[in-house]
């Protein structure tokens, strides 16, 4: 049997166990990554002399979402939160402007089963 094949022996009892090994995943030399977009966080935009971009906060149900991407549609952004919300599938859309910002309230639509 050569050493490729052979099976590891496995402690006697009462023995403790080896420490086990870290699992390492090489990373592929060709993957590259999506650049990091800077997140503007609101209570940022609220120190005095902020100077940044406006920001696109979405809400759902009553909750603030930070933008993911500034280079994602609206319509993007609402299929990427489907996974949490299913009810978004179908939802309308409303934009409103809170000072520079701009506010995406995402209503689901009543409608009647069946």
């Amino acid at each position: 049997m050569t050493d490729e094949n052979k099976v590891p022996e496995t402690p006697n009892a009462g023995e403790p166990a080896s420490t086990p090994q870290p699992i390492t995943t090489p990373v592929p030399a060709n993957t590259t990554e999506a650049p990091k977009v800077a997140e503007v966080k609101p209570e940022e935009k609220k120190k005095e002399g902020y100077q940044g971009p406006p920001i696109r906060v979405f809400v759902y149900d009553g909750t603030e979402y930070p933008d993911p991407d500034p280079n994602m549609s609206v319509d993007e952004v609402r299929q990427g939160l489907l996974f949490a919300f299913p009810e978004l599938s179908n939802a309308s859309t409303s934009e409103t402007k809170r000072g520079e910002d701009t506010i995406y309230t995402f209503q689901k639509r009543v409608g009647t089963k069946g």
